[in-house]
């Protein structure tokens, strides 16, 4: 994607990629997409859901397993490859250009495990802002490391709740709030962020990243 493409008009709120089901923030991010109206998102969920993985939410308002698999898979940019894809190369360019909000679903979410994954690099990458549905203060080392986030166009409040239920509903929050917008309203969000998208995409292809691994080794030893 170039710099100018990104005035190109975008015809969904949001953009999500969730492959594995089974982790409550994942789960629990398809129990939004099933009970809300999202259809002008993209979200992808891939693989079924284990009867014995449960929702934020409460046990009161969750589907049965065959509830929610029979409305899997949901597919995005694996073309059919459900069981097997690779995640360096689902890069739809459309996609990222006709949406405006990345909801990143990251790897670690319940333990609080800060571990930054490629996931995130996808809207960094593709200049979108984004929302993270990951562990505690995970923006705050994005931040950490050079990179801006959205806390002056949105509440990123989440990212100091330590406990993860908690921690969801602020996100599920935050997400049905932005959903109630018009497209015409966050197509002129974009325009106030895009200044961001474009700092993160410059910060990370500036990064030395043969210069970083070098670092590393040399605090291992």
């Amino acid at each position: 994607i170039k710099e100018s493409e990104l005035d190109l008009y975008r015809n969904k709120k949001f953009l999500s990629f969730s492959r594995n089901n089974d982790k409550h923030h994942r789960l629990s991010l398809l129990h939004d997409y099933l009970t809300n109206d999202f259809s002008d998102s993209y979200f992808s969920f891939l693989q079924t859901v284990v009867p014995y993985c449960n929702v934020y939410h409460g046990n009161e308002n969750q589907l049965t397993a065959e509830e929610y698999n029979k409305k899997l898979p949901i597919e995005l940019d694996t073309d059919g490859k459900v069981d097997n894809f690779r995640t360096d190369n689902t890069f739809d360019k459309k996609l990222f250009l006709d949406s405006v909000i990345h909801i990143v679903s990251e790897t670690s979410f319940q333990n609080n495990e800060l571990f930054i994954s490629e996931k995130v690099l996808k809207p960094i990458l593709n200049f979108q802002p984004f929302i993270l549905v990951g562990p505690y203060q995970y923006l705050k080392e994005l931040k950490n490391l050079g990179f801006k986030t959205f806390g002056d166009y949105w509440d990123e409040s989440y990212d100091e709740i330590e406990n993860p239920k908690e921690r969801y509903m602020k996100i599920r929050e935050l997400i049905l709030n932005l959903n109630k917008k018009t497209i015409e309203e966050l197509n002129l969000l974009y325009k106030n962020v895009k200044h961001i998208c474009i700092y993160n995409n410059t910060k990370f292809n500036s990064l030395n990243i043969e210069n970083s691994i070098d670092k590393i080794f040399n605090k291992l030893q």
